[in-house]
């Protein structure tokens, strides 16, 4: 075992989600997971490409079925550790199972006939095969969600047999890659951010076996981003050097073909940033922390988008200044894992805020209500978009494999340890047994922005109430005494032992945020401008329209309310000054109702609006606004 040279300044807590978003977790996990369809429809899928090898049957053209098993895989785990379950674990074993089963003598396990397929192909090779421009080449991406799962399977039955498995791919990954004479960040498409993210899966190994030559790898991947020799996408060099993530690519001599116009690619390089948080904790070596800090200060400012995600479909296009919001899932979902690897390292809470506002609004609006599917595409306004029969998969989606994991994160993030004592970091309902105590949270936050903390403890503790940046009001109660913290901030209250009740009231002022939005993309290529018209409802065309927030909520209008869709495109902006009310009301179907009154000069005016995840989880044939 290898230790950590840094520290994380939180050490994570599981909690129990309750309310609508514990209930949304349940369903997923037994639709998805324990369900007698899950395992012999979903799970049997993203088994089968190990033993068809499938993924390279275009060569030299390589498609990505290789991910979704380890997709299912990580996601499996994290239910399985958030909710413990002998029939997901037996589930688990036995998939593993059948998947090292496939593994050849020199480790390879995976789902190209040719192991040695790791470069892109060229663009007119693959438009030969798919009719448009595409390089693609998934074959170290998918060993990385292999690997990955192999490791967490490993973890949660502690069967050394998956270990040596991961192990033994590993070291042929290794080897594969070093036998070509390239960079890892050289080999697969979107210049190297796919392959690269195989940083983190590979030091999450080197922390169980200690072997030199993974840590040594990482190191690799690292070198590449940084150093001008290795033809990739300089992630690191220019995060330190605090270049605007969507002109990253302006150097690079073959810019003006679209994929490579287009390889701000936010999943992929999330994840590579997340395998950059792991390399620090390993080596100690600052610049690696920095790059990350920069990197996320970066998407902050010229990507977050209106959705309180970043980017505009799995692209860093500058979308921060496109009025409409599209995000693809596993963007918010790496969204919210990047933030929250930060958090726990720096403490810093601004990217507990990011964590907060992603899940709670983009996030769960990206699930179905069932929590048996979601979206590809969460839009603002029209409704989301689904996609099946993605490369020849009919129950398995990149995305829809992913969500498990971020509500696993949300559980870990709801309470979090450090050497004082507690941070609650959340107010959506959960309960948390520590190692003094149970400490749980009422419902209330959403609906009504003030909550009950209940504790009750064998010894007294300090617990820090982590103070929404939104609330500008704030009044926490215990044991009769008042506090007033101010936004943005900790308060610090000792707990004492047995039963105490902690009442916490939030701001519920509406919040406008007006538009100011230009009407461009950058760079609006003609790959980028179809990709554009198909996901932007022709109704997104209106400049500075604003959105309205209370609490932790995005409001949207939606015809589930009554609301005519004519009513929504054909709205006006709101001017700046107006004066708000909102009036709660109830609403079925919906975690939360309002009938908004905006008062100006210019109108006067009352609309019904709910939560945008009530409005948009619905998909086809409802449909919705967050602009007024």
């Amino acid at each position: 075992m290898k230790s950590y040279k840094i520290k994380d300044s939180f050490k994570a807590n599981n909690s129990k989600l309750l309310g609508f978003v514990g209930e949304l977790f349940d369903k997923m996990i037994y639709n998805r997971m324990t369900s007698d369809f899950a395992v012999e429809s979903i799970l049997a899928e993203a088994e089968e490409p190990f033993f068809s090898k499938s993924d390279d049957d275009d060569a030299p053209l390589g498609w990505w079925r290789g991910e979704f098993w380890g997709k299912w895989m990580i996601s499996a785990v994290r239910a399985c550790k958030y909710s413990p379950s002998r029939k997901l674990s037996e589930i688990i074993r036995n998939s593993a199972e059948k998947v090292i089963s496939t593994a050849t003598d020199d480790g390879y396990i995976g789902t190209y006939k040719n192991p040695a397929l790791i470069f892109p192909c060229t663009e007119a090779e693959g438009k030969a095969v798919v009719g448009f421009n595409c390089n693609f080449c998934w074959n170290i991406w998918c060993r990385k969600y292999t690997l990955w799962g192999l490791i967490e399977a490993y973890e949660l039955l502690n069967d050394e047999k998956f270990l040596n498995a991961a192990y033994a791919l590993a070291l042929n990954t290794i080897e594969t890659v070093h036998a070509s004479g390239a960079n890892p960040c050289e080999t697969g498409t979107f210049l190297g951010v796919a392959s690269g993210s195989i940083m983190k899966p590979m030091l999450i190994l080197y922390g169980h076996v200690g072997d030199d030559r993974l840590l040594d790898f990482a190191k690799e991947i690292a070198d590449g981003f940084e150093n001008d020799d290795a033809k990739c996408i300089k992630i690191i060099k220019k995060s330190l050097e605090f270049v605007p993530v969507h002109v990253w690519n302006y150097d690079n001599p073959a810019a003006e073909t679209p994929f490579n116009y287009t390889s701000q690619k936010a999943y992929e390089m999330m994840s590579c940033f997340e395998g950059i948080c792991e390399l620090y904790r390993y080596t100690g070596t600052e610049k690696y922390l920095t790059a990350v800090k920069n990197f996320h200060e970066l998407i902050m400012r010229y990507e977050y988008n209106r959705l309180m995600c970043v980017g505009y479909n799995d692209r860093f296009l500058h979308a921060s200044v496109i009025e409409d919001a599209v995000s693809e899932p596993c963007d918010i979902i790496h969204f919210i894992r990047l933030s929250f690897e930060l958090y726990l390292i720096t403490g810093d809470g601004k990217y507990a805020q990011c964590i907060e506002d992603a899940f709670i609004n983009p996030f769960l609006s990206s699930i179905n209500r069932n929590g048996d599917w979601g979206a590809r595409i969460v839009r603002s306004m029209s409704h989301h978009v689904e996609e099946r029969d993605i490369v020849n998969m009919k129950y398995n989606h990149c995305c829809v494999n992913n969500m498990p994991r971020a509500f696993a994160t949300a559980a870990e993030f709801m309470v979090l340890k450090d050497e004082d004592g507690y941070i609650i970091n959340s107010y959506l309902p959960f309960r948390a047994e520590l190692d003094e105590g149970v400490v749980s949270v009422s419902e209330g936050y959403v609906s009504e922005c003030a909550v009950t903390v209940s504790f009750n403890l064998e010894k007294a503790t300090a617990f820090k109430f982590r103070i929404p940046k939104w609330s500008k009001k704030t009044k926490i109660t215990v044991g009769g005494k008042e506090y007033a913290p101010i936004e943005g901030s900790f308060l610090s209250v000792p707990v004492s032992s047995g039963k105490t009740n902690v009442r916490i009231e939030l701001d519920s002022t509406p919040r406008l945020i007006p538009g100011d939005y230009l009407r461009y993309m950058f760079p609006m290529t003609q790959y980028l401008k179809k990709r554009y018209d198909l996901i932007s409802p022709a109704e997104a065309t209106k400049d500075n329209m604003s959105t309205l927030h209370i609490g932790p909520v995005l409001l949207s209008m939606w015809d589930g309310l009554g609301t005519e869709w004519s009513e929504m495109t054909d709205s006006k902006p709101v001017c700046r000054d107006a004066y708000i009310t909102a009036e709660r009301v109830p609403a079925e179907g919906t975690q939360v109702c309002y009938k908004v009154r905006i008062k100006s000069e210019k109108e006067d005016r009352c609309i019904f609006m709910c939560d945008y995840v009530s409005a948009s989880n619905e998909f086809l044939p409802k449909r919705f606004s967050i602009f007024i």
